[in-house]
């Protein structure tokens, strides 16, 4: 299952200060495991490939779902959002808008249940 993952929060982030002054490519690993419905906590470490120097270590990164290729997923995930409430905001309405929005229709008033 193929998912699009964005970092949402980092704990612990530590970056050799050399690392700025390299050319040569670094070999980066990553392990992560899911612990939500669309959340997953890992950990990265970026290592130089000829001494395995340690170059820089992310501690407790979250990273959230925010899509998924696997058409199968798609259809088993719950649907949030789907009944959107959408009103207007009277502090942007002109002159119009606002008579055409609050202009009430003429009903009969409702009975009480005691008459």
């Amino acid at each position: 299952m193929a998912q699009v993952m964005i970092p949402t929060f980092i704990r612990d982030l530590w970056v050799l200060f050399s690392i700025a002054n390299r050319s040569e490519p670094i070999r980066g690993y990553a392990k992560s495991e899911y612990v939500g419905f669309r959340e997953a906590d890992g950990v990265i470490i970026a290592r130089d490939p000829m001494d395995g120097e340690l170059l820089a270590v992310v501690h407790g990164c979250r990273t959230t779902a925010v899509t998924s290729y696997d058409a199968s997923s798609q259809q088993a995930s719950r649907r949030l959002c789907f009944n959107i409430d959408r009103k207007s905001d009277v502090d942007v309405l002109d002159a119009q808008q606002a008579v055409t929005l609050f202009k009430a229709e003429k009903t009969a008033p409702p009975e009480s249940p005691d008459q």
